[in-house]
């Protein structure tokens, strides 16, 4: 059965849903760099694009399909 590429790239759902919980518990509205962080969908973004979140890496992992997420930076992100 042939795979939807799209789908392979998505950021996995639990990942998604810890990110907007950091975004959301911490007032992630309210940082000093929030750039390109937007986590109003219920829907995954692909990898690709969390990976220009300011402050975090998206990388695939070479067996499978899981990403890992990086966090860096943060002392600068909130107030």
């Amino acid at each position: 059965m042939p795979t939807d590429e799209n789908e392979n790239n998505k950021l996995h759902g639990d990942d998604y849903a810890g990110l907007k919980d950091l975004y959301n518990q911490t007032g992630g509205h309210s940082w000093n760099n929030k750039t390109n962080w937007d986590v109003s969908s219920d829907t995954p973004p692909d990898a690709d694009v969390v990976n220009t979140w300011h402050g975090v890496t998206v990388k695939q992992e070479t067996k499978g399909d899981s990403n890992m997420l990086i966090l860096q930076d943060w002392k600068h992100v909130t107030r």
